[in-house]
């Protein structure tokens, strides 16, 4: 296993272990990891307690799970032993629901001493993309 896919396998290892926190309730796995083309992929399950009142995925919620996967991106494609995010935009394109699975790809535009340029694409079971990221994050390092 590379130092890459170590890295993220234990982003969200860590991340998982704390039940209390967003970051384990979004119940985040790991699916793949394209070191060329400097890709993360994870999955999100959504669950009812992600919802709006319409029914559709919370927008704060897709975010959040947005944010963590160029997060993700960044820590794994970087030395960081911690990358915050500075800034990002998200772009909703379509309603999601309970039941459904979304797949981030992130991908790791740039990885500098003291950023990361990321961006993403969050799709739906049928392939269908529901929102669209980018964000820049700190590259601490002890």
């Amino acid at each position: 296993m590379t130092a890459i896919t170590q890295r993220a396998k234990h982003f969200v290892a860590v991340r998982n272990e704390r039940k209390e926190t967003i970051n384990a309730m979004v119940g985040m796995e790991l699916a793949e990891v394209q070191e060329e083309q400097k890709k993360i992929i994870l999955t999100f399950p959504i669950y009812t307690w992600e919802l709006n009142p319409d029914e559709h995925t919370h927008g704060g919620i897709l975010a959040a799970m947005l944010d963590i996967a160029m997060g993700c991106a960044a820590y794994s494609f970087s030395k960081a032993v911690f990358a915050p995010t500075i800034q990002m935009a998200v772009n909703f394109v379509k309603s999601t629901h309970a039941d459904d699975v979304l797949r981030i790809e992130a991908i790791c535009d740039h990885a500098g001493s003291r950023m990361a340029m990321i961006r993403a694409l969050a799709y739906d079971q049928q392939g269908n993309v529901v929102a669209s990221s980018n964000g820049s994050y700190a590259i601490n390092i002890k």
